[in-house]
């Protein structure tokens, strides 16, 4: 039970940067003028959403069964290699 419902909790921890995206998209100053958002804008989120992504991930390395760790391990490769491309944005 502890465990189902840890996991669980881990999951909305993973899937709310989902969720916040979608609201500051629809709520943000860019979605009111009809404006796409700047450039340095879309990097400091992206930037941030990947930084959740990779700590979630290692927390789920470390307490899940062996499928969610490969998924976890998938995440952090993913997101490892677009902090990469972000950083190598001019």
């Amino acid at each position: 039970m502890t465990k189902t419902l840890g996991l669980t909790g881990l999951a909305l921890l993973i899937a709310f940067p989902v969720f916040a995206q979608s609201a500051a998209e629809k709520t943000g100053v860019n979605s009111v003028l009809g404006m796409a958002p700047k450039t340095e804008d879309f990097v400091g989120e992206a930037a941030t959403s990947d930084m959740f992504e990779i700590e979630s991930s290692k927390l789920a390395l470390e307490r899940s069964d062996a499928a969610t760790k490969a998924f976890a391990q998938q995440m952090l490769t993913d997101h490892k290699k677009t902090t990469g491309e972000l950083k190598g944005l001019p």
